[in-house]
C-alpha cells in the first residue's frame, strides 16, 4: 500500500511534538497520545517512525538524535574523541587526542546539535555548554560516547 506522504510529513511534525513537550515512555502512550488527535496509528508504524526520525530512549523517554545525515561528520571525529565527562549540570568535558580540539568542536558546532547552547576549544579539551542534565545524555547518545 503506497504511503501517503503528506500524511506521514505531518504525523512525523506531531511525534517530534509531543516526545519534546511531554515524557513519552511507551510505544502505546504515544498511540494513545496520537489517536486523541485524530491520527490513526499503529505501534508497529511508530517504529517504523521511530527509525525514519532517529528517535531512541534516553534516560527512559524517547528523544530525537542526530538525524542520519550527520553520521558521517561524527566518524569524522569520533577516534579523537578520548573522554567525555559531566562537569556540573550544564557542561561536559570532551578529552581529545592533543591538537584536535579545535577540529572535533568546529565539526560539533557543524552538527547544529539542538541541545548544545556552545563550545569552547582548547589543544586538546572541549567544553559543552547544556542547558540541563538530560541534555547532556541526548548528547553524549548521539556521539555514542556513553
Amino acid at each position: 500500500m503506497p504511503r501517503n506522504y503528506t500524511e506521514q510529513k505531518r504525523r512525523h511534525e506531531i511525534i517530534l511534538e509531543l516526545i519534546e513537550k511531554n515524557k513519552i515512555t511507551s510505544h502505546s502512550t504515544l498511540v494513545k497520545k496520537l489517536n486523541a488527535l485524530d491520527i490513526k496509528v499503529t505501534q508497529s508504524s511508530i517504529s517504523r517512525d521511530f527509525d525514519e526520525l532517529n528517535i531512541s530512549k534516553v534516560d527512559g523517554a524517547y528523544k530525537q538524535l542526530l538525524k542520519p545525515a550527520n553520521d558521517a561528520l561524527i566518524h569524522e571525529i569520533r577516534d579523537f574523541i578520548k573522554s567525555i565527562d559531566n562537569a556540573g549540570s550544564h557542561i561536559l568535558l570532551l578529552k581529545t587526542s592533543i591538537g584536535a580540539a579545535q577540529r572535533v568542536a568546529a565539526v560539533i558546532d557543524r552538527l547544529k546539535i539542538s541541545q548544545i547552547v556552545g563550545t569552547i576549544s582548547g589543544d586538546d579539551t572541549i567544553l559543552i555548554a547544556t542547558r540541563n542534565q538530560n541534555d547532556q545524555k541526548i548528547i553524549s547518545s548521539t556521539l555514542n560516547l556513553h
